[in-house]
This record gives C-alpha cells, sequence and structure tokens, in this order.
C-alpha cells in the first residue's frame, strides 16, 4: 500500500516479478539499495539519472512505472536497459469475464491478452508494505 511519501518496502504485487522483495520509490535519492532485490521507481519519479546510476551498478532489477501516452518520455538508455511497466485504465475490467480478451496496439500489429491467463492482484497483495 503506497502509504506516504518518498519510500516503502513490500513484497511487488504486480506482473511477473509479483512476490519480490520491493524497494518503491517516488521521490528522492537511494544511497544504497539495502539488499533488495527490486527497485521500482513510481510513476512520480522523474530523476532518470538516479535511475541511470542504478542500472550501471545492477545491484538489483529496476522497474519504472509511467502510464499509456507517457512512454515516450523516458529516456531511450531506460527502456532498453529496465524493466518498463506501463499503467492503462480500462474503466469497464470489471465487467469482464476471465475469459475475454484485451488487445493492445493497432489492427494488423497488437498484442492480445486472455484476461484470465493474466497475473491477478488485489488489494490484500499491498498489506504488508511499509514506509520507508
Amino acid at each position: 500500500m503506497a502509504l506516504g511519501d518518498g519510500k516503502f518496502a513490500g513484497p511487488e504485487a504486480e506482473g511477473h516479478l509479483k512476490g519480490i522483495r520491493t524497494l518503491f520509490v517516488k521521490d528522492g535519492i537511494v544511497e544504497q539499495t539495502h539488499g533488495y532485490p527490486h527497485l521500482f521507481f513510481t510513476k512520480e519519479y522523474k530523476d532518470w539519472e538516479h535511475v541511470c546510476s542504478h542500472l550501471d551498478i545492477g545491484e538489483a532489477l529496476v522497474t519504472v512505472e509511467t502510464f499509456e501516452g507517457e512512454v515516450e518520455n523516458i529516456p531511450y538508455e531506460i527502456l532498453t536497459r529496465a524493466h518498463i511497466m506501463v499503467r492503462v485504465h480500462l474503466r469497464d475490467i470489471h465487467l469482464l469475464k476471465p475469459t475475454d480478451t484485451i488487445v493492445v496496439g493497432l489492427p494488423y500489429d497488437c498484442y492480445s491478452y486472455q484476461l484470465g491467463v493474466g497475473i491477478r492482484s488485489t488489494l490484500s497483495d499491498y498489506s504488508s508494505d511499509e514506509i520507508i
């Protein structure tokens, strides 16, 4: 649960890194990874030089979160070296069945995802997060 500002820690709750011990960074500088194998820079974070420094050090996996339409604002070096998590808001997703499909992209050049095959996250997945 993203409480407060700055940094918080807990298991990653979303995507293919779900369950990995993670240090989430909303702002500020991370001097040390403190043994966290995963650094997650939230959508609010914009200090790209600092993100690159952690990619160079290589002590932890690095994820950068962004929204649809904002990927182009991330420097190329980070796009090619970090794990990018793009948030797409589907207002009516709660109406879909697990067998329904979400298509991302343009006609004839797209990715299709069956909803029930994805990694689901619920509020309980965030219950052990702690403010740092």
